[in-house]
């Protein structure tokens, strides 16, 4: 798809060995990529979850207690206001189906 069309054009400038060398080289990396699977995981999906770890992902680590604290602080600051922050009710899930349907 890519290799015959590159060496056909290349072959008018170069000489036939080094345009062939070219499409070798053009070529390697489609290769590599159909064939390349690390842990069942086919070369996209593996370069899909590198990419997200090294982007997406924070390099440092926050603590729990860190999230904890900014929510503690932000209930604060709602009472104080006078407002308050609804909980969600804990239980079954019978529980919390009588409880919607009460409202």
């Amino acid at each position: 798809l890519i290799g015959i069309p590159t060496y056909l054009f290349i072959k008018k400038y170069l000489p036939n060995d080094v345009s062939i060398i070219v499409m070798l080289i053009v070529t390697l990396p489609i290769f590599f990529i159909t064939l390349y699977e690390k842990d069942t995981l086919t070369f996209e999906k593996y370069f899909r979850f590198f990419y997200l770890h090294k982007f997406y992902q924070p390099t440092k680590r926050i603590r729990k207690e860190a999230y904890l604290e900014a929510k503690k602080k932000a209930n604060q600051r709602l009472k104080s206001k006078g407002k308050t922050i609804k909980k969600r009710p804990k239980g079954s899930k019978k529980a919390k189906n009588k409880e919607r349907s009460n409202k």
